[in-house]
């Protein structure tokens, strides 16, 4: 049987489609149609090829995939989903956006503790709380004496929070624990960067930033190395807005959902340097 005119370069059959450039005619037939959000047809190649590897049907691929600059990023809510849906896997949450305190012990070394974990220790007669004024008399020599010291990288009037997380491979037999802190988002600049998504949802993007770290390193199998929206935007250095559950809403003043209005939306807006280290976190 004779070959059909551009199959050497095939995709998947998700969609019952085989050659590229059928895919491209299928892309330049929804755009002008106005049947997809996406102004240019390589986006609509792009993400139905990455739904097609995910397994996901159109109308979710173009709900939940967002090509920015040539590459295809994906909604958390979807990240969500794909990952729920793995019987073999599962998700607890062990903290929720605790505040963390700092401490240097006596011999020089730091300890991180949650209010419940000093609580606990000062009651079990493990920690001594000091300061510059405690005399060396008054050290209890049974205890640990900390010292209170400042947040990493947190300005003094704020405090730092920690998420943690934690992934159960059942097949693997693998159970680890991922934390993120407020401090490394503070390192990295994202609150200067996006203060209406930082500041306003701090919570919800801790969270994020932490179950986007433990999905990238346990669950890369299912995502297939496809970066979070938010987190591709971040190394951007874009403007954008999140809602309550840390999904993209909009980028650059701009409405970032599928409806009508996306239509008016420029992923030429959004530009990165192509040498900087994305990094898993």
């Amino acid at each position: 049987m004779e070959k059909e005119k551009g199959t050497d370069i095939t995709t998947a059959n998700q969609y019952g489609v085989q050659s590229i450039e059928r895919m491209f005619e299928i892309a330049e037939h929804l755009v002008k149609s106005q049947m997809c959000p996406f102004k240019k047809p390589e986006d609509v190649v792009l993400v139905m090829q990455a739904g097609s590897e995910l397994g996901i049907g159109y109308i979710q691929a173009i709900g939940n995939l967002y090509p920015i600059n040539g590459r295809v990023t994906m909604g958390v809510h979807l990240r969500s989903a794909l990952i729920g849906a793995e019987k073999n896997i599962s998700i607890s949450v062990i903290e929720d956006f605790v505040k963390v305190y700092y401490f240097k012990a006596k011999g020089g070394y730091e300890l991180e503790l949650t209010a419940d974990e000093l609580k606990e220790g000062i009651l079990s007669d493990k920690y001594q709380i000091v300061t510059v004024d405690t005399a060396p008399a008054d050290y209890v020599a049974s205890k640990i004496q900390l010292f209170k010291i400042d947040a990493p990288y947190m300005p003094v009037d704020m405090d730092d929070r920690r998420t943690t997380i934690e992934f159960h491979l059942k097949d693997k037999g693998i159970k680890e624990r991922v934390t993120y802190h407020l401090h490394e988002a503070v390192q990295a600049g994202l609150p200067a960067n996006n203060p209406n998504t930082w500041v306003k949802y701090t919570r919800a993007m801790v969270y994020k930033s932490c179950f986007n770290r433990g999905s990238d390193r346990y669950c890369s199998n299912i995502l297939k190395g496809i970066k979070d929206t938010g987190e591709m935007l971040d190394v951007t250095q874009a403007t954008y807005e999140i809602d309550g559950k840390g999904e993209v809403v909009s980028v650059n003043g701009k409405p970032f959902k599928v409806t009508d209005d996306m239509a008016d939306f420029s992923y030429d807006d959004v530009t990165y340097d192509k040498d900087t280290d994305l990094g898993e976190g």
